[in-house]
């Protein structure tokens, strides 16, 4: 069963997040472990057809406990969208895991998305049993180019310091930082075992980065599932469910 919460940030702010729990603990294990969901930007904890709620659903009735949230700037969560950084993130994960370690979980599992997956990149655990990137953004110079274009600025984005995305919003200081992010010295940080599932025919980031994580990710165990056909956020049913499968499978395996 998953249930609405709030966790506190300075200054009256807030982080919105639901904190799915089984009815039963199968194992004991499961009830000191939880699954982290992050989301990419632009981005909230339903996105992508809500993939997260319905992986909480999943892994709930599979006897594990999740947590999928909004980062700061992002859906219900304070802040305002173009106040989103990869810095602001890392300090939302960091409460994130506080939260988590006062709730008496030991062991964490990550589960992220696209842009979600460099955050995740920057806060590898010791304590962490497994991780999960679906469509990662292993480039986040490339990212900066193609998706914010960060090399052609116009005059209005600079006024506004945003960067409008149709409905969205993408801050100056935030397409800077990405652009000068280089995500390869933290691979060697992924020790833990790693599922990757991206679409071969995602338009926003391409399959081709994930070259990055066959060299450098030092971890023993890596599986990279591509999907012909696949689309950026796997939308079709028949790639869901064999996502969900194998999703299940790896986390049940390492946890």
């Amino acid at each position: 069963m998953s249930d609405p919460i709030t966790i506190a940030l300075d200054d009256d702010k807030i982080i919105s997040a639901f904190h799915g729990q089984p009815r039963e603990d199968a194992v004991l294990k499961r009830k000191q472990t939880l699954v982290l969901m992050m989301h990419g930007f632009p981005g909230d904890k339903s996105s992508h057809n809500n993939i997260y709620g319905e992986l909480e659903f999943i892994l709930n009735h599979k006897g594990f406990h999740t947590l999928r949230f909004d980062f700061y700037g992002c859906g219900k969560s304070s802040g305002s969208e173009e106040d989103f950084s990869l810095n602001r993130a890392r300090v939302t994960l960091d409460i994130v895991k506080e939260w988590a370690e006062s709730s008496g979980y030991k062991r964490l599992i990550f589960i992220s998305e696209g842009l979600g997956c460099a955050v995740a990149l920057m806060n590898m655990e010791i304590n962490l049993a497994c991780q999960v990137m679906l469509w990662p953004a292993l480039d986040a110079q490339h990212v900066a180019k193609t998706l914010f274009g960060a090399d052609n600025i116009s005059l209005e984005a600079k006024q506004n310091g945003y960067v409008s995305l149709g409905d969205h919003k993408a801050g100056l200081g935030f397409i800077s930082e990405l652009s000068k992010t280089n995500l390869k010295p933290l691979f060697q940080d992924t020790t833990m075992p790693v599922l990757i599932m991206h679409g071969v025919d995602d338009n926003l980031y391409p399959v081709e980065q994930l070259d990055l994580a066959r060299q450098y990710m030092t971890s023993k165990r890596i599986e990279i599932m591509t999907f012909q056909d696949g689309a950026h956020g796997l939308p079709a049913l028949n790639h869901r469910k064999s996502m969900f499968f194998h999703i299940t499978q790896f986390i049940e395996k390492y946890a």
